[in-house]
């Protein structure tokens, strides 16, 4: 049996109160996970082209303003550079 098989055989088993735990726990070990991933792409150049781009419409009035769910950047902030590039799009963040 794989790990994973292994995995959700012990999930299935969890109380209610157990998997409510693991739930906490796993969202924030995720997220964590995602936001180490994205820093290293930024840090990267990766999504540079993005940006890049991004700035350009926006400059050239083909942006409009949009509202997005907002993640709590005391806990996560952007790399240094890209929350000013993200302000340009949601200037209550």
């Amino acid at each position: 049996m794989s790990k994973v098989k292994d995995l959700e055989t012990q999930i299935q088993e969890l109380t209610p109160e157990e998997l409510k735990a693991f739930r906490e726990w796993f969202t924030t070990f995720d997220a964590d996970n995602w936001d180490q991933e994205f820093e290293a792409d930024v840090k990267a150049g990766k999504l540079d082209a993005l940006a890049d781009r991004a700035l350009r419409d926006h400059q050239a009035g083909h942006s409009t303003k949009k509202y997005v769910a907002q993640r709590s950047f005391q806990k996560h902030p952007f790399p240094q550079g890209w929350q000013s590039a993200w302000t340009l799009f949601s200037p209550d963040i």
